[in-house]
């Protein structure tokens, strides 16, 4: 199933998103006055209507992942910020240093996987942190790292499935890629989907995708897509 995303016409371009509960929550960018602002979505999924609320100091919003039923993470290019799931205030934040880039962060088991989007594979890279230490510092840097994980070129979003499967999304010039790593990282598969791909969020056996086409500044592609959708990984075929 596949729903517009709201506020596109404003200006607004979408990049992460978490399924929590009945909601969606979409987390992106919009041009205020001269610099951008991150924007958060809240968007009942059943009753589809939504509420948006602006993050200070967040300029991109990557990706989001939740910590707990009670905490979310939101990941900025230079920046991360810890959220309260019951009204997405911020508790806390952790500037990224040196190589850091928070293009997309995952949480499992404890751990924080926050990765960057590079154009060169030096670059191209997932780091591991235990989140306990992270959520307890105000900076942070990849020699804090556990280890660094080498993933694909100009990744966009990524999650892992319950069977610690890591899935990551990128894009070529005319569409969108879905790619699945096994628990040694080595991409096993890979999805021709639509173009803009952002971040995903798998929920048992569906992976919910948001794509950034459609947005205003992508309105002269060919083809738009301007929806967060679900997909059944069981259903994708090459």
């Amino acid at each position: 199933c596949a729903h517009y995303v709201p506020e596109l016409e404003v200006g607004f371009i979408p990049q992460g998103i978490e399924k929590v509960d009945s909601n969606i929550l979409i987390s992106g960018y919009q041009k205020f006055g001269k610099s951008n602002q991150c924007k958060l979505l809240i968007i009942d999924d059943e009753q589809f209507s939504y509420q948006s609320l602006v993050v200070k100091r967040c300029h991109h919003g990557g990706g989001s992942s939740l910590i707990s039923d009670e905490l979310i993470l939101l990941s900025d290019t230079r920046r991360l910020f810890v959220l309260r799931s019951s009204d997405l205030s911020v508790i806390h934040e952790v500037k990224l240093t040196g190589k850091l880039r928070g293009s997309f962060a995952v949480v499992r088991d404890g751990q924080l996987y926050l990765g960057t989007y590079a154009q060169n594979e030096a670059d191209a890279l997932m780091y591991q942190f235990n989140l306990s230490d992270v959520l307890n510092q105000y900076s942070l840097s990849e020699k804090q790292s556990i280890r660094a994980i080498s993933i694909p070129l100009k990744a966009q979003g990524a999650d892992f499935d319950n069977n610690g499967n890591l899935w990551l999304t990128s894009n070529a010039k005319s569409h969108g890629w879905l790619m699945k790593m096994n628990d040694d990282f080595v991409v096993t598969d890979k999805f021709k989907l639509v173009r803009g791909l952002e971040d995903i969020d798998v929920v048992g056996d569906n992976i919910w995708l948001v794509s950034e086409s459609g947005a205003k500044p992508y309105q002269s592609w060919p083809q738009l897509f301007p929806a967060y959708f679900r997909v059944a990984l069981s259903k994708l075929s090459n």
